[in-house]
């Protein structure tokens, strides 16, 4: 048992400016397929330097399957993925 609470501290002044106005993370029309099922199908979005973000959606919905891509684990069907700036 903890004796104190966890608490979360976030600043934005820690990342540099510049890093907060260019994506992080860049997805452009994300698509997972296997066979004949999509698990993720065409999904955009944009993290930003200094950003918290999450996936939330339903059982079923690609948010692991997405996490597989970003961490280049599984590779993309098609679409675009930026890391950082480099293509993965």
């Amino acid at each position: 048992m903890l004796s104190q609470p966890i608490k979360l501290v976030y600043d934005y002044n820690i990342m540099p400016s510049e890093n907060r106005l260019r994506p992080m993370v860049l997805a452009k029309s994300l698509v997972k397929g296997y066979r004949d099922h999509l698990a993720v199908d065409g999904i955009d979005f944009a993290v930003y330097g200094g950003e918290c973000f999450g996936l939330l959606g339903p059982n079923g919905a690609g948010k692991t399957t997405t996490l597989k891509m970003l961490s280049c684990i599984s590779p993309l069907t098609s679409g675009e993925l930026l890391l950082g700036g480099r293509s993965v």
